[in-house]
């Protein structure tokens, strides 16, 4: 009886030392098939819950026995709610084709079929270069797209309408985008987003194949030039221009007068004062094949007074009448402050876009004859000048007119 006991108590002993040695307690969890969780093609990582299994398995085919099947290398993890997963590289599934395989874990080896889609090939988009804006197609499904430039890797997400997506833009401001690059011209690389999946039922959809879209230039803008002497523009009705960039814009009219289209830079009748700069915008206007051109701008300056003229010799132009000669002296003409002077018949009227000007560069005298000039007005005014960059000289307009009438021929000095 003593000999049956002391065998008893040297096998608890020996069933304790075994637990103590190998250090299990806990009874194994039953296991399952393994599932999975978030696939990110963005990324290309897919979970695969472990279940209970200590290993999960792959197959290209559906293998009947174990030695068919490939370990499945990862990183492994728990989630929140301490489930047990390895995050695997799925970037050697093709995006062309869907491609399909097999997991299963070493406990519970019932096969799970995977399928990765292929990726989305029907995402078009078409660029505008007359209005602007882009006509897509593909996009049936997606509240939302990604750009870049060509040679940048920074997707931005926009809205195809609405608010916004995380991180993104709306499609106005895409459009403002857009219509900076117009100036230089620009290639956009532009995809679908990705819609990660979630389960063998629902495998997620892959970011759309890129496409590149063009976005034309604008051609160069029309180089307008204000004729100082007519006081006119080169412009043509295939131009438009504005002076207002809020307030739309108007087609030209072939070579137009300062005075039509600023008013406000030439100084009325018999004001000395009052003229004030004004900004011109130009460019050639679009058609149903091309984008409108880039703009120029033009800045007309304020007109300057008109010389005082009269017979007293503290006027900028004096006047006499001798031997039948109507004798003009322009009292501070040089080369750098130049007159000029035309004549209009008694009878015609005063065209200033019209009239035959004579540069004054010095004060000598001037002798007309009584043919040339009885009953003729006589309009004066300072010379403008065009713009010269190298030189240092500023865009100036001639001044306004002063005048006066050659009938004194009868008079004697």
């Amino acid at each position: 009886m003593m000999k049956k006991q002391l065998t008893l108590i040297i096998c608890a002993v020996l069933t304790c030392l075994c637990i103590a040695a190998t250090g299990r307690t806990e009874t194994r969890a039953a296991s399952s098939a393994v599932t999975i969780g978030e696939i990110d093609y963005d990324e290309l990582t897919m979970k695969i819950y472990k279940n209970g299994n200590s290993t999960i398995y792959f197959s290209a085919s559906q293998a009947k026995t174990l030695s068919g099947w490939d370990e499945v290398s990862g990183t492994a993890g728990t989630d929140a709610n301490g489930a047990s997963f390895i995050l695997t590289d799925i970037s050697w599934a093709s995006s062309t084709s869907d491609v399909t395989f097999y997991l299963r874990g070493d406990d519970t080896t019932t096969a799970v079929e995977v399928k990765l889609p292929k990726m989305p090939t029907g995402f078009k988009a078409i660029f505008d270069k007359v209005n602007g804006d882009f006509t897509f197609a593909g996009n049936e499904e997606s509240d939302f797209f990604y750009y870049r430039k060509s040679t940048d890797y920074n997707w931005i997400p926009v809205s195809f309408s609405g608010a916004a997506p995380a991180g993104g833009i709306t499609y106005d401001t895409f459009l403002a985008r857009i219509e900076e690059l117009r100036f230089k011209g620009a290639k956009l690389v532009l995809r679908l987003a990705q819609k990660k999946g979630d389960s063998v039922a629902d495998p997620g959809v892959r970011p759309s194949k890129e496409i590149t879209v063009s976005i034309a230039k604008y051609s160069s803008p029309p180089l307008i030039k204000l004729n100082i002497t007519k006081l006119t523009l080169n412009t043509k009705t295939t131009m438009e221009w504005t002076n207002n960039l809020s307030g739309g814009w108007q087609t030209c009219e072939k070579n137009m007068e300062i005075a039509d289209v600023a008013p406000d830079s030439l100084l009325k009748a018999g004001q000395t004062t009052g003229s004030q700069e004004t900004t011109l915008y130009f460019r050639v206007e679009a058609t149903e094949k091309k984008p409108c051109s880039q703009t120029m701008v033009l800045t007309v300056p304020a007109q300057t007074a008109a010389p005082t003229v009269g017979t007293a010799d503290t006027c900028n132009v004096v006047y006499s009448y001798s031997d039948n000669k109507l004798n003009i002296t322009f009292t501070d003409a040089s080369t750098s402050n130049m007159y000029e002077y035309c004549l209009v018949a008694s009878g015609d009227t005063f065209d200033a876009s019209k009239a035959k000007w004579r540069t004054v560069k010095n004060s000598k005298v001037i002798k007309l004859t009584q043919k040339a000039a009885d009953g003729a007005t006589i309009y004066v005014r300072y010379k403008g000048a065009n713009e010269n960059a190298k030189k240092n000289i500023a865009l100036t307009l001639p001044s306004a007119c002063a005048s006066f009438t050659a009938n004194g021929f009868t008079a004697t000095n």
